[in-house]
């Protein structure tokens, strides 16, 4: 049987299950033996010590790359929320170690194309801020969102304690403004950097002792608390609990908040997928995926129970701990090329099978989901003859260990990685320092070597003379230039980039469903409003949420947007001004609601430092009066604005109403327009008939 990356997402829709529905062909790519065959190799060069802060060291990255026949750069240029360039959104760094006279991303850039090598911008998503070396910047984020203000997108204990990630204050991933840094982040790279791909790490939860301690941050349990209607925060367990997990051990609530801010994680790849495919679909977009112990086989287990492929993925703490569902994004085709940081010390008995182990289940994983895996090694762990050793295991064919789950392996022919990634330049070899103790014979046999010796003698191994171990018969492993390998997926299938808003306001946690060629995909969306489909098969699809839908052409190689406003069903919605600073919203008995979170709502456009900006107003018991003699006794909001009322708007089910304030002073030369207000849809107009101080308006029920 195979079976390919569709049937997954066919089964599935969210990327958690497997059933195997079809069988069909998949892609095997074939091994990179140091010949011409295509592979990434690249370094990571990494912000804190030498690679990117000056000219020279640039010179020096590039010139090692090129004579050791690498063929790309895995540069981190986003930190700690800053960023090594002048044209991010994230301001530029404070490291004083970085040269001020450069752009070092477009340094690195220009230099890099000049030798034909790809620039891969490595962003840290999971870090803030040290908290013992603040940024200055009032556009840093922790000068902005740290743990003591008004609006924190730190990650926090249950108690409210702040959590840290290596140190240093992680961002919550459950926060929608986190999402949005991150997103525009990638905008700004993709607008202004000619990168060939984006490299996400850090994209997870933090590991802390206490287990899962984690994302208490107040806005996103309220956003937990709203999506699922519970009363109460989730309590962690008290001891770690392996997937499944009983509900009578640690409630269903904790259940369903684990995979929450699972889904949390997963939502943000997803959509900086799309943004950057909708840039430019050629552009790569990889993670660095955690690869901690034992690797995930399926089969009979220590209790003789029978682990299908999806218990065995669930029961790693990648998944069911730090929520990184990296097996799923392959699956589901939101990443690109998975770069699994499969660090381990060649020398340990237990390592170094694990290191084998995590190779060949990524080399299945490749032939099963058409997306690239690529092996990444951790040559500051290991001696020079130990890191050629596991990049060859990267090179060699899977022995298919995994075969024994029929739901799981698809291919009699050899599986193999299509790369390799190491961490990193600025570390490339076990040195003295790194031992647990002093050995001199070790000493005197692997020196410590300053950086540039220690590139020397790795460029002679890598393209000349491979050390003993490898065998009298044996080649480099990067004997020759090699090109990277193309993706053909992004010609063949397109996406769905969706925002969901109510009366032009974006809705959090939404339910979207998808439906078109053969596919049915159930989805929810983020605190923008935004979810999004991706790599789906072209042709025609149906996205609905709520009573509203509308049907799309999906074209292979791009992202095509909608749109969908659930609106509002007034009875009645007519609108009076009184000047320039008043507003009347008469309504019916039947539209007043008794609490915000069941109100319809309408947008009181008002103009603000020359711009147009909206005002929601609940349409409440507590916001309404009637008005004796007018408007036949209806309920009415009075509003009453500081600067000018240019308009009021609300989405009723015939469409968007727009009421422009046609009083002088809201039309007078320099005001802004009305309709350039951020809560409205695209394409909404001026309601032709005029404020409503006359009644007849709205639904055509006014008195």
């Amino acid at each position: 049987m195979t079976f390919e990356r569709r049937d997954f997402i066919k089964a599935t829709g969210t990327g958690l299950g497997l059933t195997a529905l079809g069988s069909t062909a998949t892609t095997t790519i074939a091994a990179d033996t140091g010949g011409t065959t295509e592979s990434f190799r690249a370094y990571w060069a990494d912000a804190f010590n030498d690679g990117i802060k000056t000219e020279e060291q640039i010179d020096a990255l590039v010139e090692r790359s090129v004579e050791q026949n690498l063929n790309a750069i895995i540069a981190q240029v986003v930190r700690r929320g800053d960023f090594y360039g002048d044209e991010g959104h994230p301001p530029r760094t404070e490291d004083p170690e970085v040269d001020d006279d450069i752009d070092p991303l477009a340094l690195l850039i220009e230099k890099a194309s000049e030798h034909g090598l790809e620039v891969h911008a490595w962003l840290v998503v999971g870090k803030m801020a040290d908290p013992e070396d603040l940024p200055e910047s009032e556009d840093h984020p922790v000068n902005a969102h740290g743990p003591d203000s008004e609006d924190p997108w730190v990650s926090q204990t249950p108690d409210g304690d702040v959590i840290e990630l290596g140190g240093d204050y992680a961002f919550d991933l459950g926060h929608p403004g986190v999402h949005e840094f991150f997103v525009e982040t990638v905008e700004s790279i993709v607008e202004n950097y000619d990168v060939d791909g984006i490299n996400l790490d850090y994209i997870r939860y933090p590991d802390v002792e206490d287990h899962q301690e984690f994302g208490y941050n107040e806005t996103a349990v309220q956003r937990f608390l709203e999506a699922t209607e519970y009363d109460d925060v989730p309590e962690p367990p008290e001891e770690v609990q392996f997937p499944p997990m009983d509900p009578g051990v640690v409630g269903q609530d904790y259940i369903d908040w684990t995979a929450w801010r699972r889904r949390q994680v997963t939502d943000l790849v997803r959509r900086i997928y799309l943004t950057v495919k909708d840039h430019d679909p050629s552009l790569r977009v990889s993670i660095d995926g955690i690869a901690w112990g034992p690797a995930p086989i399926a089969g009979p287990n220590a209790e003789a129970s029978w682990l299908d492929a999806d218990d065995a993925w669930q029961r790693k703490g990648n998944w069911f701990q730090i929520m990184q569902d990296w097996r799923g994004w392959m699956y589901e085709g939101i990443i690109d090329t998975n770069i699994v940081m499969n660090y381990a010390r060649e020398f340990v008995d237990n390592q170094r099978d694990q290191y084998r182990g995590w190779a060949d289940y990524l080399k299945d994983l490749q032939n099963a989901t058409e997306r690239d895996a690529v092996i990444g090694q951790a040559n500051f762990f290991n001696f020079l003859e130990d890191t050629d050793a596991q990049i060859r295991v990267a090179q060699e064919p899977s022995e298919h260990r995994y075969a024994n789950d029929p739901s799981w392996i698809h291919t009699e022919e050899d599986s193999t990685a299509n790369g390799w990634a190491g961490f990193s330049y600025a570390n490339p070899k076990r040195s003295y320092l790194h031992r647990d103790g002093e050995d001199p014979e070790l000493d005197e046999e692997y020196p410590d070597m300053t950086l540039a010796e220690a590139h020397d003698t790795i460029t002679e191994m890598f393209t000349e003379d491979p050390p003993e171990q490898a065998g009298e018969d044996a080649e480099p492993v990067f004997a020759d230039e090699t090109a990277i390998p193309e993706m053909p997926w992004v010609h063949e299938e397109g996406h769905i980039s969706v925002t969901v808003t109510e009366g032009g306001q974006p809705l959090d946690q939404a339910e979207v469903t998808l439906s078109g060629e053969g596919e049915t995909i159930e989805r929810t969306t983020d605190g923008s409003g935004w979810v999004g489909f991706a790599a789906l098969d072209p042709g025609e699809y149906t996205v609905e949420s709520g009573d509203e839908s509308t049907t799309i052409t999906v074209e292979a190689g791009s992202v095509t947007p909608a749109a969908l406003d659930t609106g509002v069903d007034f009875e009645r919605f007519d609108v009076c001004f009184q000047g320039c600073g008043q507003a009347r919203i008469v309504v019916s008995e039947d539209d007043v609601a008794t609490a915000d979170d069941e109100a319809p709502t309408a947008h009181v456009i008002v103009e603000s430092d020359g711009e147009a900006v909206c005002e929601t107003v609940a349409i409440t018991e507590e916001n309404t009066t009637t008005i004796p003699g007018q408007f036949g006794d209806a309920p009415v909001v009075t509003y009453t604005a500081d600067g000018k009322i240019l308009g009021v708007a609300a989405s009723l089910s015939s469409g968007e109403v727009v009421v422009e304030n046609e009083n002088n002073c809201a039309t007078t030369p320099n005001t802004p327009d009305v309709l350039e207000a951020d809560c409205l849809p695209e394409g909404a107009a001026v309601d032709p008939d005029g404020p409503g101080c006359d009644g007849g308006r709205g639904n055509g029920n006014g008195n």
